[in-house]
């Protein structure tokens, strides 16, 4: 296959793409680096790329502090720490 040769998904969403994007960053700093030089002739393709990157970094950083999170709960309810809040509603009167 050519250097040149870019191949294409048919029936994949944007998410399914960002998805992958995500995977291919995460594995290989040179991905990173072919995509800047791939993106760099035209500001308006440079701009969507970049917006669409950072939504995806975004996301990345909610799942790991979310994970975080949910570790530290875990981890303060084997303590006796965590109890949890109060109860919002009475579900006997609902």
């Amino acid at each position: 296959m050519a250097d040149d040769t870019i191949l294409t998904l048919t029936h994949a969403t944007n998410r399914d793409i960002d998805l992958l994007l995500v995977e291919e960053l995460q594995c290989s700093p040179a991905f990173g680096e072919w995509l800047v030089q791939r993106v760099s002739g035209n500001d308006f393709e440079r701009s969507s790329v970049t917006h669409s990157t950072r939504g995806m970094v975004a996301q990345m950083e909610q799942r790991f502090i979310k994970g975080r999170q949910r570790d530290g709960i875990v981890a303060a309810k084997l303590r006796g720490a965590y109890v949890g809040g109060k109860k919002q509603l009475d579900y006997d009167s609902v």
